[in-house]
C-alpha cells in the first residue's frame, strides 16, 4: 500500500510495531509524528487470534488470552490515548477501527471469544 500512495503521490511510510507491547507504542507514535508531523488519522487494523489451531476454553492458557486482549483491545487503547491529546488540542482528528466479524460474532473453537462446547453439542 505505500508504494501504492507514492506512485500516486502521496507521502507514505510502513512503520512496524507490536500494539501488544505496551513499550511499543509511544516510539511509534513518536517516529510517525517526527516523519509526519500532528497525525490526524490514526488506523486500528491490528488483531491476533491467539495460537492456532484455535483451541477451545479448557485447552487455552490465560496467557493466550492475555495476548489477544493486549493486541486486540489495550493496545488500540494506549495507541489512541498517545494520540488523542494532540489531536483534541488541534480540534481534528480521526480514530478509526476496523474489525472483522470475530470482533462482534463468537466462533465455538476460540477460546477467548467463546464459551466452552457445551456436552450435548459435540
Amino acid at each position: 500500500m505505500v508504494a501504492e500512495i507514492r506512485a500516486s503521490g502521496g507521502e507514505a511510510y510502513g512503520l512496524v510495531a507490536d500494539v501488544g507491547q505496551k513499550d511499543a507504542v509511544h516510539p511509534l507514535v513518536g517516529v510517525a509524528a517526527a516523519l509526519l508531523g500532528p497525525l490526524d488519522l490514526l488506523v486500528h487494523d491490528a488483531s491476533t487470534l491467539g495460537k492456532v489451531p484455535l483451541r477451545e476454553l479448557a485447552e487455552t492458557d490465560c496467557e493466550d488470552l492475555s495476548r489477544v486482549l493486549e493486541v486486540n483491545l489495550v493496545g488500540p487503547f494506549r495507541l489512541t490515548k498517545a494520540v488523542v491529546g494532540s489531536m483534541v488540542l488541534r480540534g481534528r482528528g480521526l480514530v478509526l477501527g476496523i474489525t472483522s466479524d470475530a470482533g462482534v460474532v463468537g466462533y465455538p473453537l476460540w477460546a477467548p471469544t467463546a464459551c466452552p462446547r457445551p456436552p450435548w453439542n459435540t
